[in-house]
């Protein structure tokens, strides 16, 4: 019966995670908007990003962010809806984690009316995300 408790308590407390988190200095940023959205308004939407961005960039946090419009890297598309950013930031010892950075982009970008955006910093194994580890066994 110990033992029940023993992993009972142990599944709660143990992180479901296998990989830890990592501060890679980067993170990105996509920006979804409505369906049938034009170039112009998506390129509105990212200006207004880009304005809510640059104070970090200020601050000497943020080294560089490369916006691209629409974000598809496919070509012939008429899809210009969607976008996304690199944002690159500085050395380790004069930033703060990039959790913290990654939690004022995303307060920022949530007061941005008109689409979905979301940021997040890459994972440790890669990936085009889904769960942070994933494994294919074949007989």
């Amino acid at each position: 019966m110990g033992v029940l408790i023993l992993i009972g308590f142990l599944i709660m407390k143990v992180p479901s995670e296998f990989s830890p988190r990592e501060d890679r200095g980067m993170m990105m940023v996509f920006i979804q908007g409505p369906e049938g959205a034009s170039y112009e308004d998506t390129l509105k939407t990212v200006m207004t990003a880009e304005e809510k961005l640059n104070p970090l960039i200020d601050s000497g946090e943020v080294k560089r962010i490369l916006f691209k419009v629409p974000g598809s890297f496919a070509s012939g598309g008429a899809n210009f809806n969607n976008a996304f950013a690199i944002i690159v930031l500085d050395d380790w010892g004069n930033r703060r984690p990039v959790w913290d950075i990654l939690a004022d982009v995303r307060e920022k970008m949530s007061t941005i009316p008109g689409a979905k955006i979301f940021a997040r910093t890459p994972q440790a194994f890669g990936g085009r995300g889904g769960s942070p580890v994933q494994f294919v066994l074949q007989g």
